[in-house]
């Protein structure tokens, strides 16, 4: 069966900005309307705690919030951002996008 969670995402790697670039795609389809209208607000606290911020008292729409766990976990999973920018300092780090910045970028469900 199909996860209607999965959004389609790409990276991208910009030599001359030095940039690695996750680009998110947008609502295109019946199931991404769907996460659209789960606009009611989820605390990030649990979020926050996985992922290294303070995420009591603030909020996320809901559908968005879970389409960004979906992706963090597939990135996760994939490992593709941990070989292009490995965070581990004491590793010879022979990766060609060593010191690079990391933007994540969308539009309409993808920017949220």
């Amino acid at each position: 069966a199909n996860d209607t969670r999965a959004t389609p995402y790409c990276i991208l790697v910009d030599e001359r900005a030095r940039s690695v670039i996750v680009s998110i795609r947008g609502t295109a389809t019946l199931e991404d309307m769907v996460s659209d209208l789960q606009w009611d607000s989820v605390e990030m606290e649990r979020v926050g705690e996985l992922c290294g911020f303070e995420g009591k008292d603030k909020y996320a729409h809901r559908g968005m919030l879970t389409k960004s766990k979906w992706i963090y976990n597939d990135l996760t999973k994939q490992k593709i951002l941990a070989k292009l920018l490995p965070t581990d300092d004491s590793v010879n780090n022979n990766s060609p996008c060593h010191n690079f910045n990391l933007i994540f970028t969308g539009h309409s469900l993808g920017a949220g």
